[in-house]
């Protein structure tokens, strides 16, 4: 009786032990698909972003290349009325198609006749390339079918171009072959189950990967609605948010559950608007959890053996139990060594916080298998794993994942070090096929680079985005994962949601650089700069802040703050009786876009009661360049009574030309033309820039004098006005007012 009551308590133990570990397990495991799924889209919008700023800065530079060419036709070619003219336009431009990779490139005159770099001539009236260039408008098509030449899709950059009365007299184009953009998006993430779209908002596919089930589709919604009726509701999601420009998840039904990935393409002269859309099958997010499920499942019927034979049997049973247990869970079946689950663990109980984490495939593996049968594969891999073990040292970890997939941890002291070790195992593995009888292998590496303790799928996750890039190359096969752009958007991001309340609490501060007269080195006025100092005192430099106001709009509240800022000082100064400085304050390229600034700055010269001759205002040479308005900006300008200064000249894209077709009161010598001073032949072109400057009438005033014999070299050369460290650096407001008492 005795010993069935103590049997029976075993068996009320057992039963309880066992419910307990299920119930764990099941909720852990539960947790773990979440956690996979949540790890899937944090992926994905990794991806997603890489690409968009691959795309982004692809077409950039694209607009770029063709803005700068269509300057040099506008120069050399200022009457395009005659075919011979025209014919002459294609002769120049031929080089510049080949160089850029063009297919070709072109001038349409107003009539519609198009002439281009590989010979062809037609009529494209009513084309839009000729309807919006004619109105002044640059654009990018969609993809369309190329009517000339090879049958193919071709995309269309295109710009107007102005002839010396600023009136459109030709349109300019570049074409580019439609396959160009899918090759920025063929990439295959997710082990080749991902893939992605150019789209434009109204669902027109500009290009697509050739992995994508709808490749060659033409309209993404429609191919949507005819898989599936329920992805009706995800097709107004997607138009809802391409007109709002916003980013975010979906799920549609197209053979199988799919995630979508939606962000815009941040393009100019695109009159449609392009969405990059990502999307994975819902198998990658199945493989990955029937692997954690098996695994769980395993332990699970493994954990319910171990509690039952640990109560009915001796110890001894129980140790022999737990070593086939971890031989099971730990050891690959292939190489006899590691397998991921014991990689996971080792790496946990490391916790590494440098290190290189690496995931490891390699080319063309199937067809080991396919060609020189299973036994053949499996030895390779044998092969491979030894390669790999014998390059292990202290603290570095290995392990095959499945098929001919690796995962390595590697510590080395530089990236020198690191990638000529990477070198060195792909010689030894790329050997492995002579030495067995194999076709031809080959390794092909994604490297994370460990800055801090992170979890390892999260590293496999970085390390596999990079891997993709690698694919089938040889001579490249390796690529590291940056996540600097996206940690530098985060860091922008938080200035932009600074901002208004900088502007509140007064944290941008003035500071001035004096300017000196050249012959007897008086000051005789200053350059407002400004500089952010923040509520715990830290100083923020104009380049952590001023190139990310330009491009987000936030730049026009920045100038009109310190404009007022410098406008309320000289009207104090004035008030106390100081003698009274012109102190010039810089407009950005983005505020002269504004329609209301003339009206905006000479409001705030009345409210603050000043001459507009105190606040000389300054505009960058390169926003010359880029807005054809600008000449009769600066003549309103100057007709209120702004000096007006053309600041930065010689600083990339220098036009004496621009200097002939508007007036500026001052020219300002960039420093990159100062330093030319003892190059004799830079010297020439510092002393014909200045006398010509001043034959138009202007002064000029030097930037960035830093050395006596550039001081010395001005002065022979009579130069007005000399700003820079030789005299002085930019003082706060207390330091210049010592200066100039």
């Amino acid at each position: 009786m005795k010993r069935q009551s103590i049997l029976l308590r075993r068996i009320v133990i057992l039963i309880f032990i066992f419910i307990i570990t299920l119930s764990v397990i099941l909720v852990h495991r539960h947790i773990m698909v979440q956690n996979i799924e949540e790890q899937l889209l944090n992926s994905m919008d990794d991806v997603s972003y890489q690409n968009k700023v691959v795309i982004e800065k692809e077409l950039e530079e694209m607009q770029t290349i063709l803005a700068s060419v269509g300057k040099e036709v506008e120069s050399l070619y200022p009457n395009l009325e005659t075919k011979e003219e025209l014919e002459a336009v294609v002769d120049f431009l031929r080089p510049f198609a080949e160089i850029y990779h063009f297919k070709r490139m072109g001038v349409v005159a107003l009539d519609g006749e198009a002439f281009c770099t590989d010979g062809y001539y037609e009529s494209i009236s009513g084309h839009d390339v000729l309807v919006l260039g004619s109105k002044g408008i640059s654009n990018i098509t969609g993809a369309i079918e190329d009517t000339i030449g090879v049958k193919e899709q071709i995309n269309v950059l295109s710009i107007p171009i102005y002839d010396r009365k600023n009136q459109v007299m030709a349109v300019l184009f570049a074409t580019v072959r439609t396959e160009e953009f899918r090759n920025l998006i063929n990439v295959e993430p997710f082990e080749g189950l991902g893939y992605s779209y150019i789209i434009q908002k109204d669902g027109t596919v500009v290009t697509d990967s050739e992995q994508s089930p709808l490749y060659g589709t033409t309209n993404i919604f429609d191919s949507m609605l005819s898989f599936s009726d329920k992805n009706a509701e995800m097709v107004d999601t997607l138009k809802a948010a391409m007109e709002s420009s916003a980013t975010g998840h979906g799920f549609a039904e197209a053979e199988g559950k799919r995630y979508i990935h939606y962000a815009p393409l941040n393009i100019e002269n695109v009159q449609q608007g392009w969405y990059l859309f990502t999307i994975v099958t819902s198998q990658i997010l199945e493989d990955r959890i029937d692997e954690v499920l098996d695994l769980y499942d395993k332990l699970l019927v493994v954990a319910g053996l171990i509690v039952i034979f640990a109560i009915a049997y001796y110890i001894y049973t129980c140790g022999s139990d737990e070593k086939t247990l971890r031989t099971l869970a730990y050891v690959d079946s292939v190489t006899e060594g590691d397998n991921y689950a014991c990689f996971i663990e080792k790496y946990e109980e490391l916790k590494p916080d440098k290190g290189y984490f690496i995931s490891m495939d390699l080319n063309d593996f199937k067809l080991v298998n396919t060609i020189c049968g299973i036994k053949k594969g499996d030895e390779t891999l044998r092969k491979v794993w030894q390669a790999i073990e014998e390059q292990l040292g202290e603290g570095e970890l290995a392990a095959r994942m499945n098929a001919d997939h690796y995962v390595l941890l590697l510590n080395e002291s530089s990236r020198t070090e690191f990638t000529e070790r990477i070198q060195q195992l792909s010689t030894k593995i790329g050997g492995i096929a002579g030495n067995i009888g194999v076709i031809s292998i080959w390794p092909y590496f994604g490297i994370y680079e460990l800055q801090k303790a992170e979890d390892a799928e999260t590293c496999f996750g970085y390390a596999n985005q990079a891997k993709h890039l690698v694919r089938g190359k040889r001579k490249q096969n390796y690529a590291f994962y940056e996540r600097s752009d996206y940690d530098k958007l985060v860091a922008e991001k938080k200035l932009v949601d600074q901002f208004e309340g900088a502007i509140a609490n007064g944290e941008f501060e003035m500071w001035y650089q004096p300017k000196y007269k050249s012959d007897d080195q008086t000051v005789v006025g200053a350059e407002a700069l400004v500089r952010w100092r923040k509520e715990d005192g830290t100083m923020r430099q104009p380049l952590d802040f001023i190139p990310l106001f330009e491009r987000n709009g936030l730049i026009a509240t920045l100038d009109e703050h310190v404009f007022k800022t410098v406008c309320m000082q000289q009207k104090k100064w004035e008030k106390e009786g100081k003698h009274s400085f012109p102190i010039s304050v810089n407009i950005s390229r983005a505020s002269l876009y504004y329609d209301d600034i003339i009206d905006r700055y000479k409001n705030i010269l009345k409210e603050c009661d000043i001459e507009p001759g105190l606040v000389p205002l300054e505009i960058t040479e390169s926003a010359t360049v880029d807005n054809s308005q600008i000449r009769k900006l600066v003549e309103r300008f100057q007709e209120i009574g702004f000096p007006i200064h053309l600041d930065d000249f010689g600083n990339g894209y220098s036009a004496l030309s621009t200097l002939n077709m508007m007036h500026f009161d001052t020219l300002k010598l960039d420093k990159g033309l100062v330093d030319f001073i003892g190059d004799s032949n830079g010297e020439k072109l510092l002393g014909y820039t200045i006398k010509l400057a001043k034959s138009l009438g202007m002064r000029i005033t030097a930037e960035g004098v830093e050395y006596k014999n550039q001081v010395e070299f001005l002065q022979d050369l009579e130069c007005d006005e000399i700003q820079g460290y030789y005299f002085s650096r930019p003082l706060p407001l207390e330091k210049f007012e010592e200066l100039i008492k």
